[in-house]
């Protein structure tokens, strides 16, 4: 129970709390503002619940597009890839707080950013409507035991 409140609590911080903040990509070049406002949502939503910060991992491969999975792991042969439910070419955000590739949801008024953590992966759900789904799976494969 605690739990799904605290899910909650995540998705309504993305979709309601909007501080501007400068989102560029990876190459400098100013993103579509959809996006600005999109990486402004999810920045104050980590910061409001205290959410620990973003950081290089090497043992993390984010891919170009979505469809491909993440794959956690530096040898392919023992790695784990988890899917996530987007599509599409990602696009690599930073704002003045966090660093993150947000993909478009396979769902309707969805979008996945995904986000490199010391220990693995984070992928934040961001639901801009009522017709986005209650449920988002995440299946793992590779080397899973």
């Amino acid at each position: 129970m605690i739990r799904r409140l605290l899910i909650s609590l995540l998705l309504v911080c993305l979709t309601v709390w909007y501080t501007p903040l400068l989102v560029v990509a990876d190459d400098g070049e100013n993103v579509d503002p959809e996006l600005q406002v999109l990486g402004d949502e999810i920045a104050e939503s980590l910061t409001l619940t205290d959410a620990e910060e973003s950081t290089g991992n090497t043992q993390l491969a984010l891919p170009d597009v979505a469809e491909a999975g993440l794959v956690i792991g530096d040898d392919f042969a023992t790695a784990v890839v988890m899917d996530v439910p987007a599509e599409g070419t990602g696009t690599v955000v930073a704002t003045a707080s966090q660093e993150f590739t947000i993909y478009e949801g396979t769902e309707p008024e969805t979008a996945i950013a995904v986000q490199p953590t010391a220990d693995g992966a984070r992928a934040l759900i961001h639901i801009s409507g009522h017709d986005a789904p209650e449920r988002f799976e995440f299946p793992f494969g590779g080397d899973v035991t």
